[in-house]
């Protein structure tokens, strides 16, 4: 995913970073506080840059298993489009649902989702969030329509990951 200056986040987005550090959510807010969002409302948009930070500062001073669980919390809360229903067509619609909780960020592929076998997905994540947020992303999707799945990570140049679901 490009990001340019401009580039924002829903408050959606925003507000689900804060929930999904349960205990560590006043941390949370500090954080976003000193990059600059003191108030979050779920209509709004904010900078992607800070929101990344904030993962980032969550990351080094909590740990990287706190940035899994809000991955999790967003696939849980995120806008998604008319007509996903179930998690392969979540699989396979991932770069829209970014795109429609982002703006400002390049329309071209940023998550990818390649059919291997009838029961088999390869996910790129060519983004800017973590490793273990996409981690995160994929195991809420799997809780959020009630399908057990198989989720390893593979090696990746991609900041955000590379993983390996079998249905």
């Amino acid at each position: 995913m490009h990001i340019n200056e401009n580039a924002e986040a829903n408050g959606l987005i925003v507000q689900t970073v804060v929930d999904g550090c349960g205990v560590f959510m006043n941390r949370a807010k500090t954080i976003l506080r000193e990059k600059g969002i003191a108030e979050i409302d779920e209509h709004g948009w904010y900078p992607l840059q800070a929101v990344l930070e904030t993962l980032d500062e969550l990351k080094r001073t909590v740990g990287k298993e706190i940035i899994c669980e809000i991955g999790k919390h967003v696939a849980l809360r995120a806008n998604y489009i008319d007509g996903v229903d179930t998690f392969q067509q979540a699989m396979h619609s991932l770069n829209e649902i970014c795109l429609l909780n982002h703006r400002g960020v390049s329309s071209t592929m940023v998550y990818q989702c390649i059919q291997l076998e009838p029961n088999q997905l390869h996910i790129i994540c060519n983004i800017p969030y973590p490793r273990s947020f996409n981690l995160g992303i994929l195991r809420g999707m799997a809780r959020k329509f009630s399908i057990l799945v198989r989720i390893e990570p593979l090696p990746s140049d991609h900041r955000g990951g590379e993983f390996l679901v079998t249905l």
